[in-house]
Protein backbone atom coordinates (compact mmCIF):
# COMPACT_ATOMS: atom_id res chain seq x y z
CA UNK A 1 0.00 0.00 0.00
CA UNK A 2 2.98 2.20 0.69
CA UNK A 3 3.94 1.96 -2.39
CA UNK A 4 0.78 1.95 -4.61
CA UNK A 5 -1.12 4.65 -3.01
CA UNK A 6 0.95 7.30 -4.58
CA UNK A 7 1.40 5.53 -7.85
CA UNK A 8 -2.88 5.33 -8.03
CA UNK A 9 -2.99 8.81 -6.50
CA UNK A 10 -0.83 10.57 -8.93
CA UNK A 11 -3.03 8.93 -11.69
CA UNK A 12 -5.93 9.54 -10.14
CA UNK A 13 -5.50 13.26 -10.28
CA UNK A 14 -4.59 12.90 -13.91
CA UNK A 15 -7.81 11.37 -14.79
CA UNK A 16 -9.77 13.90 -12.87
CA UNK A 17 -11.34 10.35 -10.55
CA UNK A 18 -10.77 13.04 -7.62
CA UNK A 19 -13.42 14.05 -4.79
CA UNK A 20 -14.30 18.31 -5.06
CA UNK A 21 -15.45 19.73 -1.95
CA UNK A 22 -19.33 20.30 -1.77
CA UNK A 23 -21.78 21.70 0.89
CA UNK A 24 -22.39 17.65 1.85
CA UNK A 25 -18.38 17.41 2.69
CA UNK A 26 -15.89 18.84 4.61
CA UNK A 27 -12.72 18.30 3.45
CA UNK A 28 -10.77 20.99 1.29
CA UNK A 29 -9.24 20.60 -2.28
CA UNK A 30 -9.10 18.04 -4.10
CA UNK A 31 -8.80 14.56 -2.75
CA UNK A 32 -7.60 11.42 -5.12
CA UNK A 33 -10.01 8.45 -5.07
CA UNK A 34 -7.94 5.71 -5.40
CA UNK A 35 -7.85 3.98 -2.23
CA UNK A 36 -10.33 1.39 -3.35
CA UNK A 37 -8.06 0.70 -6.77
CA UNK A 38 -5.24 0.63 -4.49
CA UNK A 39 -6.95 -1.82 -1.64
CA UNK A 40 -8.11 -4.17 -4.75
CA UNK A 41 -4.16 -4.12 -6.08
CA UNK A 42 -2.42 -5.12 -2.91
CA UNK A 43 -5.32 -8.08 -1.97
CA UNK A 44 -4.84 -9.73 -5.26
CA UNK A 45 -1.10 -9.33 -5.35
CA UNK A 46 -1.25 -10.59 -1.39
CA UNK A 47 -3.05 -13.63 -2.76
CA UNK A 48 -0.03 -14.16 -5.43
CA UNK A 49 2.40 -13.63 -3.12
CA UNK A 50 0.89 -16.02 -0.61
CA UNK A 51 -0.44 -18.93 -2.77
CA UNK A 52 -4.07 -18.15 -1.15
CA UNK A 53 -5.71 -17.23 -4.43
CA UNK A 54 -7.34 -20.81 -4.75
CA UNK A 55 -9.37 -20.50 -1.53
CA UNK A 56 -12.07 -18.10 -3.62
CA UNK A 57 -13.69 -19.41 -7.05
CA UNK A 58 -13.85 -17.49 -9.50
CA UNK A 59 -17.16 -15.66 -9.01
CA UNK A 60 -15.71 -13.73 -6.36
CA UNK A 61 -13.18 -12.28 -8.22
CA UNK A 62 -15.65 -11.84 -10.86
CA UNK A 63 -17.88 -10.44 -8.37
CA UNK A 64 -15.20 -7.98 -6.09
CA UNK A 65 -13.59 -6.47 -9.77
CA UNK A 66 -17.28 -5.43 -11.05
CA UNK A 67 -18.19 -3.90 -7.45
CA UNK A 68 -14.73 -1.81 -8.02
CA UNK A 69 -15.31 -1.36 -11.20
CA UNK A 70 -19.20 0.06 -11.30
CA UNK A 71 -18.03 2.21 -7.77
CA UNK A 72 -15.48 3.96 -9.37
CA UNK A 73 -16.96 4.67 -12.81
CA UNK A 74 -19.67 6.28 -9.89
CA UNK A 75 -16.80 7.82 -8.61
CA UNK A 76 -16.01 9.57 -11.90
CA UNK A 77 -19.12 9.90 -13.85
CA UNK A 78 -21.97 9.94 -10.90
CA UNK A 79 -24.58 7.46 -11.62
CA UNK A 80 -28.01 7.74 -10.99
CA UNK A 81 -28.83 5.45 -7.35
CA UNK A 82 -31.40 3.61 -9.33
CA UNK A 83 -28.79 2.85 -12.17
CA UNK A 84 -26.26 1.95 -9.34
CA UNK A 85 -28.74 -0.24 -7.47
CA UNK A 86 -29.64 -2.12 -10.84
CA UNK A 87 -25.38 -2.89 -11.62
CA UNK A 88 -25.14 -4.08 -7.96
CA UNK A 89 -28.03 -6.41 -8.56
CA UNK A 90 -26.68 -7.77 -11.52
CA UNK A 91 -23.70 -8.67 -10.31
CA UNK A 92 -24.58 -10.06 -6.82
CA UNK A 93 -27.52 -12.31 -9.02
CA UNK A 94 -24.38 -13.69 -11.35
CA UNK A 95 -22.17 -14.69 -8.15
CA UNK A 96 -25.19 -16.13 -6.20
CA UNK A 97 -27.29 -18.07 -9.34
CA UNK A 98 -24.21 -18.98 -10.91
CA UNK A 99 -21.27 -19.99 -8.30
CA UNK A 100 -24.42 -20.76 -5.88
CA UNK A 101 -22.72 -19.21 -3.17
CA UNK A 102 -25.80 -19.39 -0.86
CA UNK A 103 -27.05 -20.67 2.30
CA UNK A 104 -30.52 -22.23 3.04
CA UNK A 105 -31.77 -21.46 5.25
CA UNK A 106 -31.86 -18.52 8.32
CA UNK A 107 -30.85 -20.46 11.37
CA UNK A 108 -32.89 -20.64 14.44
CA UNK A 109 -34.35 -17.35 14.37
CA UNK A 110 -37.83 -17.65 14.88
CA UNK A 111 -37.48 -20.60 17.39
CA UNK A 112 -36.50 -23.89 17.77
CA UNK A 113 -36.70 -24.94 13.91
CA UNK A 114 -34.49 -23.42 11.07
CA UNK A 115 -35.95 -21.59 8.82
CA UNK A 116 -35.80 -22.62 5.60
CA UNK A 117 -35.14 -20.41 2.62
CA UNK A 118 -36.81 -22.71 0.10
CA UNK A 119 -37.17 -20.76 -3.45
CA UNK A 120 -36.50 -17.42 -1.54
CA UNK A 121 -32.76 -18.45 -1.06
CA UNK A 122 -32.19 -16.44 -4.13
CA UNK A 123 -33.97 -13.19 -4.00
CA UNK A 124 -33.10 -12.93 -0.26
CA UNK A 125 -29.70 -13.33 -0.31
CA UNK A 126 -29.18 -10.66 -3.72
CA UNK A 127 -31.19 -8.52 -0.71
CA UNK A 128 -28.92 -9.17 2.48
CA UNK A 129 -25.82 -8.99 -0.39
CA UNK A 130 -27.01 -5.51 -1.60
CA UNK A 131 -27.79 -4.12 1.50
CA UNK A 132 -24.65 -4.81 2.90
CA UNK A 133 -22.55 -3.19 0.14
CA UNK A 134 -24.69 -0.34 0.47
CA UNK A 135 -24.52 0.31 4.51
CA UNK A 136 -20.76 0.24 4.08
CA UNK A 137 -21.08 2.44 1.33
CA UNK A 138 -22.71 4.72 3.25
CA UNK A 139 -20.56 4.44 6.32
CA UNK A 140 -18.36 6.39 4.47
CA UNK A 141 -18.38 10.02 5.72
CA UNK A 142 -15.51 10.59 7.98
CA UNK A 143 -12.21 9.73 7.55
CA UNK A 144 -11.19 6.64 8.45
CA UNK A 145 -14.61 5.21 9.24
CA UNK A 146 -15.27 3.08 6.67
CA UNK A 147 -12.04 1.65 6.52
CA UNK A 148 -12.27 0.93 10.15
CA UNK A 149 -15.84 -0.42 10.35
CA UNK A 150 -14.27 -2.57 7.40
CA UNK A 151 -11.45 -3.48 9.61
CA UNK A 152 -13.57 -4.90 12.57
CA UNK A 153 -15.67 -6.88 10.45
CA UNK A 154 -12.80 -8.53 8.73
CA UNK A 155 -11.33 -9.30 11.99
CA UNK A 156 -14.26 -10.26 13.47
CA UNK A 157 -14.66 -12.82 10.58
CA UNK A 158 -10.73 -14.10 10.98
CA UNK A 159 -11.89 -14.91 14.47
CA UNK A 160 -14.85 -16.63 13.47
CA UNK A 161 -13.01 -18.94 10.46
CA UNK A 162 -10.42 -19.71 13.25
CA UNK A 163 -13.32 -20.96 15.75
CA UNK A 164 -15.24 -23.11 13.11
CA UNK A 165 -11.34 -24.55 12.17
CA UNK A 166 -10.99 -25.17 16.06
CA UNK A 167 -14.19 -26.79 16.65
CA UNK A 168 -13.44 -29.32 13.66
CA UNK A 169 -9.85 -30.39 15.85
CA UNK A 170 -8.01 -28.60 12.63
CA UNK A 171 -4.98 -26.17 12.66
CA UNK A 172 -5.50 -24.92 9.04
CA UNK A 173 -7.64 -25.60 6.13
CA UNK A 174 -6.94 -25.69 2.74
CA UNK A 175 -10.09 -24.11 1.24
CA UNK A 176 -10.26 -21.80 4.54
CA UNK A 177 -9.91 -17.77 3.93
CA UNK A 178 -8.44 -17.30 7.14
CA UNK A 179 -4.94 -15.98 5.84
CA UNK A 180 -6.29 -13.97 2.48
CA UNK A 181 -8.79 -11.99 5.07
CA UNK A 182 -6.08 -11.23 7.20
CA UNK A 183 -3.70 -10.27 4.06
CA UNK A 184 -6.88 -7.80 3.23
CA UNK A 185 -7.08 -6.37 6.77
CA UNK A 186 -3.46 -5.46 6.15
CA UNK A 187 -4.81 -4.02 3.25
CA UNK A 188 -7.11 -1.65 4.56
CA UNK A 189 -4.61 -1.02 7.38
CA UNK A 190 -2.50 0.09 4.87
CA UNK A 191 -4.73 2.30 3.72
CA UNK A 192 -5.86 4.13 7.06
CA UNK A 193 -2.55 5.23 7.43
CA UNK A 194 -3.48 7.42 4.50
CA UNK A 195 -7.26 8.09 5.21
CA UNK A 196 -7.72 8.16 8.61
CA UNK A 197 -6.98 11.25 10.68
CA UNK A 198 -4.33 11.27 13.15
CA UNK A 199 -1.98 14.11 14.97
CA UNK A 200 0.22 13.56 12.25
CA UNK A 201 -2.48 13.72 9.39
CA UNK A 202 -5.23 16.42 9.86
CA UNK A 203 -6.67 15.45 6.72
CA UNK A 204 -7.14 12.41 4.31
CA UNK A 205 -5.02 12.60 1.43
CA UNK A 206 -7.01 10.02 -0.56
CA UNK A 207 -10.43 8.34 -0.08
CA UNK A 208 -11.80 4.89 -0.65
CA UNK A 209 -14.68 6.40 -2.94
CA UNK A 210 -17.64 4.38 -3.71
CA UNK A 211 -15.33 1.65 -5.66
CA UNK A 212 -13.50 1.24 -2.50
CA UNK A 213 -16.56 1.06 -0.19
CA UNK A 214 -18.52 -1.45 -2.65
CA UNK A 215 -15.37 -3.31 -3.06
CA UNK A 216 -14.77 -3.86 0.70
CA UNK A 217 -18.38 -4.19 1.20
CA UNK A 218 -18.40 -7.11 -1.44
CA UNK A 219 -15.70 -9.14 0.21
CA UNK A 220 -17.62 -8.78 3.82
CA UNK A 221 -21.18 -9.93 2.33
CA UNK A 222 -18.89 -13.04 0.67
CA UNK A 223 -16.84 -14.10 3.99
CA UNK A 224 -19.93 -13.46 5.96
CA UNK A 225 -22.52 -15.95 3.40
CA UNK A 226 -19.20 -18.77 3.44
CA UNK A 227 -19.18 -18.39 7.36
CA UNK A 228 -23.16 -19.08 7.36
CA UNK A 229 -22.74 -22.29 4.54
CA UNK A 230 -22.72 -25.65 6.11
CA UNK A 231 -19.62 -28.19 5.44
CA UNK A 232 -19.41 -31.35 6.78
CA UNK A 233 -17.04 -31.64 9.39
CA UNK A 234 -16.52 -28.03 9.97
CA UNK A 235 -19.78 -26.78 10.88
CA UNK A 236 -20.78 -22.88 10.57
CA UNK A 237 -21.91 -19.90 11.90
CA UNK A 238 -25.51 -19.05 12.84
CA UNK A 239 -26.65 -16.60 10.40
CA UNK A 240 -28.03 -14.10 13.03
CA UNK A 241 -24.70 -13.80 14.26
CA UNK A 242 -23.16 -11.61 10.96
CA UNK A 243 -25.72 -9.16 11.83
CA UNK A 244 -23.81 -8.46 14.74
CA UNK A 245 -20.21 -7.99 13.32
CA UNK A 246 -21.80 -5.10 10.84
CA UNK A 247 -24.14 -3.54 13.57
CA UNK A 248 -23.09 -0.27 13.03
CA UNK A 249 -23.25 0.03 9.45
CA UNK A 250 -26.69 -1.69 9.38
CA UNK A 251 -28.35 0.29 12.34
CA UNK A 252 -27.16 3.57 10.40
CA UNK A 253 -28.97 2.44 7.00
CA UNK A 254 -32.06 0.83 8.10
CA UNK A 255 -32.67 3.92 10.73
CA UNK A 256 -31.63 6.37 7.92
CA UNK A 257 -33.86 4.67 5.32
CA UNK A 258 -37.04 4.51 8.31
CA UNK A 259 -36.99 8.73 8.97
CA UNK A 260 -36.48 9.53 5.26
CA UNK A 261 -39.39 7.00 4.53
CA UNK A 262 -41.59 8.75 7.53
CA UNK A 263 -40.33 11.91 6.14
CA UNK A 264 -41.97 11.16 2.69
CA UNK A 265 -38.57 11.37 1.19
CA UNK A 266 -36.98 8.16 -1.17
CA UNK A 267 -35.16 5.41 1.18
CA UNK A 268 -32.07 6.50 -1.07
CA UNK A 269 -31.99 10.42 -0.58
CA UNK A 270 -28.84 11.51 0.27
CA UNK A 271 -28.69 13.41 3.30
CA UNK A 272 -26.24 15.10 6.13
CA UNK A 273 -28.05 12.49 8.79
CA UNK A 274 -26.43 9.74 9.89
CA UNK A 275 -24.98 8.48 13.09
CA UNK A 276 -21.33 10.35 12.33
CA UNK A 277 -23.02 13.99 11.39
CA UNK A 278 -25.15 13.56 14.52
CA UNK A 279 -22.30 12.76 16.97
CA UNK A 280 -19.82 15.45 15.00
CA UNK A 281 -23.66 17.60 15.73
CA UNK A 282 -22.98 16.79 19.37
CA UNK A 283 -19.78 18.47 19.61
CA UNK A 284 -17.19 15.50 18.89
CA UNK A 285 -14.35 15.50 16.66
CA UNK A 286 -14.08 13.65 13.49
CA UNK A 287 -11.49 11.38 15.31
CA UNK A 288 -13.28 11.07 18.24
CA UNK A 289 -15.92 10.25 16.33
CA UNK A 290 -14.62 7.49 14.24
CA UNK A 291 -12.97 5.75 17.75
CA UNK A 292 -16.54 6.09 19.30
CA UNK A 293 -18.44 3.95 16.36
CA UNK A 294 -15.83 1.56 15.59
CA UNK A 295 -15.42 0.89 19.05
CA UNK A 296 -19.12 0.19 19.44
CA UNK A 297 -19.14 -2.02 16.49
CA UNK A 298 -15.97 -4.04 18.24
CA UNK A 299 -18.10 -4.48 21.28
CA UNK A 300 -21.08 -5.92 18.87
CA UNK A 301 -19.30 -8.04 17.12
CA UNK A 302 -17.59 -9.66 20.47
CA UNK A 303 -20.90 -9.86 22.00
CA UNK A 304 -22.60 -11.35 18.86
CA UNK A 305 -19.88 -14.24 18.79
CA UNK A 306 -19.82 -14.11 22.97
CA UNK A 307 -23.72 -15.55 22.02
CA UNK A 308 -23.20 -17.43 19.50
CA UNK A 309 -19.97 -19.51 21.45
CA UNK A 310 -22.61 -19.76 24.99
CA UNK A 311 -24.87 -21.00 22.96
CA UNK A 312 -27.38 -18.79 23.51
CA UNK A 313 -30.67 -19.41 21.34
CA UNK A 314 -30.26 -17.77 18.21
CA UNK A 315 -34.13 -16.31 18.65
CA UNK A 316 -32.58 -14.52 21.54
CA UNK A 317 -30.24 -13.02 19.70
CA UNK A 318 -31.98 -11.69 17.00
CA UNK A 319 -34.47 -10.56 19.19
CA UNK A 320 -32.16 -8.64 21.29
CA UNK A 321 -30.53 -7.35 17.71
CA UNK A 322 -33.73 -5.91 16.63
CA UNK A 323 -34.41 -4.40 20.13
CA UNK A 324 -31.59 -2.47 20.18
CA UNK A 325 -31.72 -1.35 16.28
CA UNK A 326 -35.47 -0.07 17.73
CA UNK A 327 -33.72 1.72 20.47
CA UNK A 328 -30.92 2.97 18.33
CA UNK A 329 -33.62 4.33 15.96
CA UNK A 330 -35.68 6.07 18.29
CA UNK A 331 -32.56 8.07 19.92
CA UNK A 332 -31.27 9.21 17.20
CA UNK A 333 -34.67 10.39 15.72
CA UNK A 334 -35.05 12.40 18.95
CA UNK A 335 -31.77 13.81 18.90
CA UNK A 336 -31.89 15.33 15.70
CA UNK A 337 -35.19 16.42 16.63
CA UNK A 338 -33.37 17.68 19.84
CA UNK A 339 -30.52 19.25 17.65
CA UNK A 340 -33.46 21.01 15.67
CA UNK A 341 -35.39 22.44 17.93
CA UNK A 342 -32.28 23.96 19.89
CA UNK A 343 -30.98 25.50 16.07
CA UNK A 344 -34.54 27.12 15.81
CA UNK A 345 -33.76 28.59 19.16
CA UNK A 346 -30.53 29.93 18.43
CA UNK A 347 -32.25 31.67 15.37
CA UNK A 348 -34.98 33.09 17.38
CA UNK A 349 -32.76 34.91 19.84
CA UNK A 350 -30.30 36.32 17.33
CA UNK A 351 -32.86 37.98 15.42
CA UNK A 352 -34.37 39.32 18.65
CA UNK A 353 -31.36 40.81 19.02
Amino acid sequence: MLILVPQASALAVRVGLVDHPDPRKQHRGEVPLCGGIAMYLAFLLCLLILGTWRVFPKNFYIGASMMLAIGVLDDRYPLPAIARLLFQVLTIWAVVTLGGHVTSDLGAVLGAQGSSLGSWVNPITILAFVGLINAVNLSDGADGLAGGLAGVALVSVTVVLLLLRADAGLLSLSVDPAEAVMALIGCVGGFLLFNARSPWRRQASIFMGDGGSMFLGFVIGWLLLYCCIERPGIGRMPPVTSLWLVVVPLFDMMSCMYRRTLAGQSPMHADRLHVHHLLQAWGLSTGATVATLVAVNAAGAAFGIALWRCQVSEFVSFVAWLALLSMYTAMTMRSWKRLGSRAGRSRQTVRSR
